[in-house]
């Protein structure tokens, strides 16, 4: 978290070439998505109106950006938008996830479902569901292994008070505690 003169910036990231930066500027009682060159010479506002923004990852190729938001109605949607701006595509099956390094999937989750879901980048369906176990009452945070034959997440248990890091095989075999 930062805050460029008066405003309130957080959820930075780098683009995979370096060359941007997107970053979600705290308007009070909205939020934005911004994109700016890495030398601070231009600023594009990409996305506005938002209450939350709970992810922003950067595509593989740095062309696109995934984004999951929440809105003032209490309902929460993933887009992803041209990193210039232009038609965004919309998600409706998650509140946070994670590109494939291929980037032809999403790996997406729903804050209290006990499901990750595969979702096709190109148009939007699901390719596949992956159901977990173990005791945990949230799931967040989701990333891709390097190869793109794993997945890592995190959970959190209110019974407990623990928050445990695990991985799974996308073909949904082998979920392991870390």
């Amino acid at each position: 978290y930062h805050y460029e003169g008066s405003t309130f910036c957080d959820r930075s990231q780098i683009s995979p070439d370096g060359q941007y930066i997107a970053y979600v500027v705290d308007k009070g009682e909205s939020r934005s998505i911004f994109i700016k060159d890495i030398l601070g010479e231009s600023e594009i506002e990409l996305f506005d109106g938002l209450k939350s923004v709970n992810c922003l990852k950067w595509s593989p190729t740095g062309n696109e950006i995934f984004f999951s938001a929440g809105f003032s109605n209490s309902t929460y949607s993933s887009y992803i938008i041209p990193k210039l701006g232009g038609k965004t595509q919309q998600f409706q099956y998650n509140q946070n996830g994670s590109w494939s390094p291929d980037g032809s999937l999403i790996a997406g989750i729903r804050v209290s479902d006990k499901q990750i879901k595969l979702i096709k980048r190109e148009t939007g369906d699901i390719y596949k569901l992956l159901d977990l176990t173990g005791s945990f009452t949230w799931l967040f945070d989701i990333d891709w292994s390097p190869n793109g034959k794993k997945l890592a997440f995190n959970t959190s248990d209110n019974n407990t008070g623990t928050s445990t890091i695990w991985t799974i095989n996308i073909d949904g075999t082998q979920q392991q505690k870390i």
